[in-house]
């Protein structure tokens, strides 16, 4: 218990590829990527995996070709996570899809604000200064990418309270750069926006 993040184990996902031997089998199965031209690139495999950030161990990892998302990758990765996780992730898994099908689950979600999400930091309700309990509304339609079957898709509530918790600090470049930071954790007084924040942080861990 001594180990855990306020009683919750705290879980990574991300995707990486890596070049494989140039024979005719893995072409067919790990097609080289498409910008390049036929015969001049190697196979390429896609990995998507999951760490537990609590002791910083592998718990599973999938393969694909890079015709997959990794997003779509994350579906056969569900069943490791357990209820009262935390799962931290960028960018390219955060949907509606995806939170609502770990709030199914009993699953938390922290993430960073998909730039495709149009965000107003005046909207919704002020927890602090630079936090704010907003609404998220279902998409009208299933993105084309949706791992859900229309049945499924009608399934998912129509809207779920989202807190976005806006941070600074250094970008990749080094330079000081604004995040928009996403997670179920809702509960202001139980986890505190910097706490929060810091998850995702930690999730850079992964990368290494």
């Amino acid at each position: 218990e001594q180990n855990l993040w306020r009683g919750h184990r705290i879980k990574a996902v991300d995707g990486t590829s890596a070049q494989m031997p140039d024979t005719g089998g893995n072409q067919r199965k790990y097609p080289q990527p498409s910008t390049q031209a036929v015969g001049c690139g190697f196979p390429v495999i896609q990995l998507v995996g999951l760490i537990d950030l609590i002791h910083g161990g592998w718990q599973e990892f999938v393969e694909s070709s890079l015709r997959h998302s990794e997003a779509r990758a994350l579906d056969q990765l569900l069943h490791c996570l357990q209820a009262r996780d935390v799962l931290v992730a960028d960018r390219a898994f955060v949907s509606y899809e995806t939170v609502c099908r770990l709030m199914a689950r009993e699953v938390h979600f922290v993430g960073r604000n998909h730039q495709s999400r149009k965000r107003d930091f005046r909207r919704g309700t002020k927890l602090g200064y630079n936090e704010r309990l907003q609404v998220w509304r279902k998409p009208s339609w299933q993105p084309p990418g949706s791992g859900l079957t229309p049945e499924q898709w009608e399934q998912l509530p129509e809207e779920i309270a989202i807190r976005i918790i806006r941070t600074k600090g250094p970008g990749r470049d080094g330079k000081p750069t604004t995040r928009y930071i996403i997670s179920t954790l809702v509960d202001a007084m139980s986890y505190p926006a910097e706490e929060v924040a810091s998850l995702y942080v930690h999730r850079w861990e992964i990368e290494l």
